[in-house]
């Protein structure tokens, strides 16, 4: 017992001096090239600025309107890709993408909570300054950075959105008087934030009650771009035997789809995407726990995940989707399970015990629903 215990000390200090080794050598090549990295701070910002102005005057002249004011907030928005275009000329591409790729996880979240910060989202919810006060001076918050407010977008600004601010006024109370001046349930018949247990399976909702509208706006829209994203990386993944250039480019045609984009507010088609792409996930990493000595905490917290796919697919609610999709998504976990299940050893095929897990999935989402 001592011995493995020592074994498993040293296996630890080797690891943590390995990691400081590569950690102490990438910041040895991070000094070399700071003047460099620092260069491109300027160079970004002017690029930055120019692709706003080309913006301006591209969308007055197509519009045949006066040229709007130069955006600071646009060159803002624009810096941190132009920044990423100009870091190809001093670091090698191969470096950049795999250190993305380690990254994936902590970038995304930098992105998310720059987003949240600035509160930054894809509303339309700008059409009522046109409705209600057509004449009245816009400030420069009410004037979107990219695109412009759309009336055909109505189900999103003049009902989704609407509701979900409404909440705010609600106390965010699951039943609400408000939306249709009669007491109405905001969770199961509009999907809408409410303190409520259904809402552990509805993430994109955690923005509301934490932060408030503003910012809980930026949650929802950002929030469920970039994680639909990722769901459908590490997804595609897993049917391309980890060909990462095809999961990427399968990634971005999945989550910018215009069959996506065009129902992306209503707590649909993105949610049931979501929840079946992770559930698929979650029991290809179940399967393989036994292979890659996953402790079992992790398995557990995945079971939990798994109980919640299944709560997100069944809130979703709208069977014109849900049946259609629980087709494609059967026939997609079969194959997974049994390709999976072919590629494991011996020693790590499943054992009754394994099927607990499956348990603790199916109560989440009994105690949830139930």
């Amino acid at each position: 017992m001592l011995l493995k215990f020592r074994l498993y000390i040293q296996s630890v200090v080797t690891r943590i001096f390995s990691r400081m080794q590569a950690g102490c050598a990438a910041l040895g090549t991070l000094r070399r090239n700071l003047a460099k990295l620092l260069l491109l701070l300027p160079l970004a910002l002017i690029l930055a600025a120019a692709l706003s102005f080309g913006y301006d005057v591209a969308v007055s002249a197509l519009k045949d309107v006066p040229q709007a004011a130069f955006s600071l907030r646009r060159t803002a928005l624009f810096s941190p890709f132009t920044y990423f275009l100009l870091l190809h000329i001093i670091v090698r591409p191969r470096l950049i993408y795999s250190f993305c790729f380690r990254y994936r996880y902590l970038l995304a979240v930098l992105v998310f909570a720059l987003c949240v910060v600035f509160e930054l989202h894809g509303s339309s919810i700008g059409m009522y300054d046109i409705f209600i006060q057509p004449d009245a001076p816009k400030s420069s918050g009410a004037i979107p950075i990219l695109g412009e407010a759309r009336t055909i977008r109505a189900d999103e600004w003049l009902k989704f959105t609407s509701m979900s601010l409404s909440q705010e006024f609600n106390n965010y109370a699951a039943i609400s008087p408000i939306t249709e001046a009669w007491p109405t349930s905001m969770v199961t018949l509009f999907g809408q934030p409410a303190w409520d247990l259904s809402t552990l399976a509805k993430p994109q909702f955690w923005g509301y009650l934490l932060f408030g509208s503003a910012k809980g706006l930026a949650w929802f829209w950002m929030g469920r771009l970039i994680a639909l994203f990722l769901i459908s990386f590490e997804f595609l993944r897993i049917f391309t035997n980890d060909n990462k250039y095809l999961s990427l480019t399968g990634a971005f045609l999945i989550a910018l789809s215009p069959v996506v984009q065009w129902w992306y507010v209503m707590p649909h088609l993105t949610d049931i995407l979501q929840s079946c792409f992770l559930a698929i996930i979650l029991v290809h990493l179940l399967l393989k726990a036994r292979q890659n000595n996953t402790k079992i905490a992790c398995k557990t917290i995945m079971s939990i995940a798994l109980g919640l796919c299944a709560c997100g697919f069944i809130l979703s609610l709208y069977p014109a989707w849900m049946i259609p999709a629980a087709y494609l998504f059967v026939l997609l976990m079969i194959i997974v399970i049994c390709r999976t299940i072919r590629s494991l050893s011996k020693d790590a095929r499943l054992r009754l015990s394994d099927f607990a897990y499956l348990a603790v999935a199916i109560a989440v989402a009994v105690v949830i629903i139930g």
